[in-house]
């Protein structure tokens, strides 16, 4: 089950409020649970093992065990990725005769700034609270499947590890995925199903006696396209792979919207989105034998507004502060922040509770 969106009963302020008494008054309480399967049914491929919101907050993104994404999505949300109508896809410019209207491409393209101007009067906290977040199913698809590694004799299972989200200026969704070794790009998107309605072709062939050539053609109408059924449909765009010898555990994409970032305990590797065979290797943490081996990366981020800053958190307890300007290996080139206890003589039980796991951008 997913617990979802937690809310104060009384005004959210009080939250900031650290008296005893405000605080035992102040309780949480769930606004929308939902499961991908039914309790009663539950079964181990239905853990859930991932979630990423999008960067908007109108999608929401749950990886389970057994490889598939489920997606849940706002009416905002459903409303942006709907498909445009057949007529707009037919030259510049469309008249019609009944009602004596033209509308161009440029009309169809000052709708939806017109409409971002009227979000943009209010606040975007007060729109929320307002209306309140409830997200519905939007559709789910099988991401990964299972693989054997026949070099190494390993199974590869099909468990989400990490999932961010693209940018994408269009109606379409599209999300990065990973299991332990396969990192995928999907793109997911509403299509219409069209079919034609209204031709009287066959009728209108039809010899008739006494009927000249004139009157055959009198009555003949030209099909329409009409819209029959819209469903979800998910496409795996790029596959990338063979660039990890260890779990994946982090993923994220930069702001240039070209690159985007992969991590595993030992390794971070930069990769373009179009070029799925290669990737760049940015920090290597592998030692030159495994009984060395002392510090793993925990997490892996970018900075969400310039493109060549990174961070990256160790089970030391250190955060790094990368510059990829200065240096293509980032080993040595790093502001590194520790903490204080932290130190090569402690024991194993203070090293493992001390461990940065996770670092995140505002």
């Amino acid at each position: 089950s997913l617990y979802f969106t937690m809310q104060l009963q009384d005004d959210t302020r009080a939250l900031f409020e650290y008296d005893e008494f405000s605080m035992d008054e102040c309780a949480f309480q769930s606004t929308q649970i939902f499961y991908t399967n039914e309790p009663s049914n539950a079964q181990d491929a239905d853990t859930i093992t991932s979630i990423e919101y999008s960067r908007d907050g109108e999608h929401l993104a749950v990886g389970d065990r057994g490889g598939r994404i489920w997606i849940y999505s706002t009416n905002d949300g459903r409303n942006k990725c709907k498909p445009k109508p057949f007529s707009s896809f037919v030259g510049g410019a469309d008249t019609d005769e009944k009602h004596g209207a033209m509308t161009t491409d440029a009309e169809d393209e000052q709708e939806p700034e017109s409409e971002d101007v009227d979000v943009c009067k209010d606040t975007e906290y007060g729109r929320l609270l307002s209306r309140g977040v409830t997200y519905d199913f939007y559709g789910q698809f099988q991401s990964h499947q299972p693989e054997f590694d026949y070099l190494k004799s390993l199974e590869i299972e099909e468990k989400i590890n990490c999932m961010t989200w693209c940018r994408t200026w269009n109606n379409s969704l599209s999300l990065l995925a990973a299991n332990d070794k396969t990192i995928k790009l999907w793109k997911v998107f509403e299509k219409s199903m069209y079919r034609p309605r209204g031709s009287s072709f066959r009728s209108a062939f039809q010899q008739c006696p006494g009927d000249d050539e004139d009157h055959k053609f009198a009555n003949v109408r030209l099909p329409r396209i009409e819209t029959e059924d819209v469903i979800t449909a998910a496409i795996s765009r790029r596959v990338y792979q063979n660039g990890h010898k260890f779990h994946i555990h982090s993923l994220d994409v930069n702001c240039d919207c070209e690159t985007f970032i992969s991590a595993d305990d030992l390794r971070i590797n930069l990769w373009h989105f179009d070029s799925p065979n290669t990737s760049f290797n940015l920090c290597d943490f592998m030692p030159d034998s495994m009984e060395q081996l002392t510090n793993t990366i925990t997490k892996a981020i970018l900075h969400p507004l310039h493109c060549n800053y990174m961070a990256y958190t160790t089970s030391q307890s250190q955060i790094c502060f990368c510059d990829m300007r200065q240096n293509c290996h980032i080993d040595n080139n790093k502001l590194q922040m520790q903490h204080s206890s932290s130190s090569a003589a402690r024991s194993a039980r203070v090293a493992s509770s001390s461990s940065s796991s996770s670092v995140t951008a505002p």
